[in-house]
């Protein structure tokens, strides 16, 4: 999923991890910076300027001035990536509701009895791995 919506978007990897984050944390009434942005994303601040021109030139994210720090950059992103994120995601998830309505009774059941299964192993792992079998026939 992610692939399609970098691809949709014209971004990188890269960029839409830290659009992501960008994106969070503004609707959490926060902003990041670029040291932030190079903290979350465990890259070096010339490469975070790099991604930072790259969004801000297709539009993706503004710098906007700290509001009380002159020296800061916020980094904003714009309405243009909110709808882009918004349109690619419920188009995908027109797409998967319509495989989904196209399943029969029978096809859910098992998809679902599936579902919770490998939820149950990847939630409970065993607390030991049991060691593994000796091997023989090897000399």
């Amino acid at each position: 999923m992610r692939r399609r919506i970098r691809d949709e978007m014209n971004i990188t990897e890269k960029d839409l991890i830290a659009l992501r984050h960008l994106m969070h944390a503004h609707q959490h009434g926060a902003a990041l910076g670029p040291s932030d942005l190079s903290r979350l994303l465990s890259i070096s601040s010339a490469s975070t300027t790099a991604l930072i021109d790259r969004l801000v030139s297709s539009g993706h994210i503004q710098r906007q001035l700290h509001p009380t720090d002159r020296r800061a950059l916020r980094l904003v992103p714009t309405d243009k990536s909110n709808v882009e994120m918004q349109e690619t995601l419920s188009r995908l998830h027109e797409r998967i509701m319509e495989v989904t309505a196209a399943l029969t009774p029978e096809e859910s059941e098992t998809v679902t009895r599936y579902l919770n299964r490998l939820t149950e192993v990847v939630e409970n792992e065993p607390e030991e791995t049991p060691p593994p079998a000796p091997l023989t026939g090897l000399s």
